[in-house]
């Protein structure tokens, strides 16, 4: 690829002001360390949002060359996910795009693209059929776009059973082909028309999640590419060869263990900060951030710790 040509991988995650900067360094001193592909990185943020952001994430973003573009979320009640549907929709300007939650951290050197199929999405299965087990449900979801419920029933490890559902914290997506349909576009233009149907229940806050399954199902040639589950895990399942973990607030990292993994990417990355612990404190006490940077992590003992020196 000569440099005129697009970047191979933009990856892509969602910032704002409050915990998502906390977590937003991590994930990104994360991947400027372990990721082996050769990728640009873009940040998006609500755009009434983006002066909310602290000076000091605003730097650490032009220091690792994290370009911020803003999004306005049309949600009519700001539905928090529909940042990520429509930063899926207006991404651009590479061959592939990943999608991260803003919630992970790469634990250890890897490829994504060594992953990756011609034209395919690709994605974890999730963890939980969270979303219903009533087959109207089901036919209404897929029926809306002509489509039959899949045959398939996945045996889930949190114990419930279900059609294949995806997890939309890690979305490995390629640009256009000949059609010219953007498969996040797609995406978004599906949950606008899911989201309208009072009929569907429970799409807070599952309205990205259930979206997808039907846009993946619309062309053949998405797919989808099953990823194994090392490289999007939440914490209280992921093994020692978890690639990205899905941490779901930091107070997990303590929690179930992962603390010590994650204090150590802080330290090998090029982060000014060496703990977890330090890069929060300093968040919420020194920068004074609003919002609980820990998830309630005062139940987990991350808060106990003293004050770094």
């Amino acid at each position: 690829m000569n440099q005129t040509e697009a970047p191979r991988l933009k990856i892509f995650f969602i910032v704002e002001p409050g915990p998502l900067e906390v977590q937003a360094h991590l994930l990104i001193a994360s991947l400027r360390l372990n990721c082996r592909d050769d990728f640009t990185l873009q940040a998006f943020c609500r755009a009434e949002r983006i002066s909310g952001l602290q000076a000091e994430t605003r730097q650490f973003l032009e220091d690792n060359a994290v370009s911020l573009s803003p999004v306005v979320n049309d949600f009519p009640d700001g539905y928090p996910a529909g940042n990520k549907l429509l930063a899926a929709a207006a991404v651009t300007g590479a061959d592939w795009f990943l999608f991260l939650d803003t919630d992970m951290v790469m634990l250890r050197p890897a490829s994504i693209m060594d992953e990756a199929v011609a034209g395919r999405v690709a994605m974890c299965l999730d963890t939980i059929n969270a979303w219903t087990d009533q087959a109207d449900q089901w036919r209404l979801l897929f029926n809306t776009f002509d489509l039959p419920v899949p045959e398939e029933i996945v045996h889930y490890p949190h114990g419930n059973t279900g059609p294949p559902i995806f997890n939309a914290g890690l979305l490995l997506f390629p640009a256009p082909g000949e059609d010219g349909v953007h498969f996040g576009q797609q995406w978004l233009q599906n949950a606008r028309t899911l989201d309208a149907i009072p009929t569907l229940t429970k799409k807070r806050p599952w309205l990205d999640t259930i979206s997808l399954l039907p846009t993946l199902n619309q062309r053949a040639a998405w797919g989808p590419l099953r990823l194994p589950r090392t490289w999007n895990n939440t914490s209280s399942l992921a093994t020692e060869d978890a690639i990205i973990l899905h941490y779901h607030g930091l107070r997990q990292l303590k929690q179930y263990g992962w603390l010590e993994r994650a204090d150590a990417v802080l330290q090998a990355a090029a982060s000014p900060h060496d703990s977890v612990f330090g890069l929060a404190w300093h968040y919420s006490r020194t920068l004074g951030v609003a919002g609980d940077v820990f998830r309630r992590a005062m139940r987990h003992g991350l808060q106990t710790q003293s004050a770094p020196v």
